[in-house]
């Protein structure tokens, strides 16, 4: 993903967890722009060229001009049967992660006429879904990951899959690997390299807590849990992830990684946590701590205002979870 591209998916993210927050007391941090006030709820988005391509639950698939980060406009919109939970792109298409209609592809080669064109009815109920190269990969919560052939997206076929999970909610893809929020089971890490025979080689079981979404670069995982918040793994090798840092952020719903910064939001708002320490971890120097907004009163009663978010994260002495096969 481009800089920008990356740019943009952080600043969606932003405004669909704080929504009509203000940031005058934010810390480095500026609202640039707003859009989702007649949607039902947005549950993901993804970004091609200037475009953002966000899933809005009953309200189907929404199509954003980003060019002008100050003001973004809705250009298009599509309905999509069960609803629209998880994006993807592939090309001039949409893939659509959508519940229990499960996976629906969107032609956008007209980003303003965004159309319908295939649907592949998937087991279970379709909350993510992720590409790679002509294959995509559905989270089907309780019925594992199912394998796309979306070489003919006129035509997707069930090619594959790996059901020997509990319930999936987020994927993520580095390299030849495909990392999975099994919620108690933990991450579980699949080898991918024949896209349609997903062989299972690693993982990684936070304490006794639920995994709910994460990101990945080539040699880290960033892993949320719902107690004991981030949790960066090194994955150098995959088959044996190593817990190398960890930062408390409660309750934690959505992480997106950019260069040195970890955006994580949860029932308070936004915050973003330094991971720049040799790459190696989380900084222990509040002074690099970087903040974020939060939700919070200010004694007038349905008023929300924006509040700095610092936190004291270091690498972790203790490992909070296991990893093995």
């Amino acid at each position: 993903m481009s800089g920008f591209a990356m740019r943009v998916a952080l600043i969606v993210s932003l405004v669909l967890v704080i929504g009509e927050l203000h940031a005058q007391d934010s810390l480095n941090v500026r609202r640039v722009g707003h859009l989702g006030n007649l949607w039902d709820h947005a549950d993901g988005v993804a970004v091609a060229g200037h475009y953002a391509y966000v899933a809005t639950n009953a309200s189907g698939l929404r199509v954003m001009d980003v060019q002008t980060l100050d003001f973004p406009e809705e250009v298009g919109h599509c309905l999509v049967p069960g609803g629209a939970l998880g994006v993807a792109v592939s090309g001039h298409y949409v893939l659509v992660a959508a519940g229990e209609s499960g996976l629906q592809i969107v032609d956008v080669a007209q980003p303003q006429i965004p159309r319908l064109v295939s649907a592949l009815r998937t087991p279970g109920s379709a909350v993510c879904v992720v590409s790679v190269g002509s294959y995509a990969f559905i989270a089907s919560f309780s019925e594992g990951v199912r394998v796309v052939d979306i070489s003919d997206p006129l035509a997707p076929r069930e090619v594959g899959s790996f059901a020997a999970l509990n319930l999936v909610r987020s994927l993520c893809v580095a390299e030849s690997y495909l990392y999975a929020a099994d919620y108690d089971q933990g991450m579980v890490v699949l080898d991918i390299s024949v896209p349609s025979m997903p062989v299972r080689v690693g993982a990684f079981h936070p304490e006794a807590n639920w995994a709910y979404d994460m990101a990945a670069t080539r040699d880290y995982v960033y892993l949320l849990d719902d107690y004991y918040g981030l949790h960066v793994l090194d994955v150098s090798d995959p088959r044996t992830p190593v817990q190398i840092g960890q930062c408390g952020v409660q309750n934690s719903t959505d992480v997106k990684v950019a260069g040195s910064v970890a955006y994580v939001t949860n029932e308070r708002g936004l915050h973003m946590i330094d991971i720049s320490a040799g790459g190696s971890g989380i900084s222990d120097d509040p002074r690099r701590s970087v903040g974020g907004l939060h939700r919070g009163h200010d004694g007038i009663p349905g008023r929300r205002v924006a509040r700095s978010a610092r936190h004291q994260c270091g690498q972790s002495g203790i490992s909070r979870g296991t990893g093995e096969l």
